[in-house]
């Protein structure tokens, strides 16, 4: 194992659903709203109160919005997200950002999955 020096960058990344723009101003907030139970315009709006006092500046901000800021030397990324889930968008986003800032990126999209649906069991 090597000592990590100024910068540690892993060399993959998986994540379940990018939450990247605390702004909800992506399309699928709205597109898929009433689809997805898990992540509610609501409850993310409720959210941006208790972290930035309903800042919208500060939440349009690349500190907060990581879709609004650089992916240059990003890692390896694979993104899974559901096509029912409010923050599809946000994810396609951030799949486009990386690809643009050279990156190499997996977008895999559960058709008509909800949000965090690889941790759900499968009852058969």
């Amino acid at each position: 194992m090597h000592a990590c020096r100024s910068h540690c960058i892993p060399v993959v990344d998986h994540t379940l659903t990018f939450r990247a723009d605390l702004t909800t101003s992506s399309p699928s907030w709205k597109t898929n709203a009433e689809h997805d139970f898990f992540v509610t315009h609501v409850a993310a709006r409720g959210l941006l109160g208790v972290l930035l006092r309903q800042n919208d500046e500060l939440a349009a901000s690349p500190e907060f919005s990581a879709v609004r800021g650089s992916f240059d030397g990003f890692p390896n990324t694979f993104i899974s997200v559901g096509s029912a889930e409010t923050l599809l968008s946000d994810s396609e986003r951030v799949a486009e950002k990386i690809r643009a800032a050279g990156g190499k990126v997996t977008l895999s999209v559960g058709k008509h999955m909800c949000h965090d649906f690889p941790n759900f069991r499968t009852y058969t």
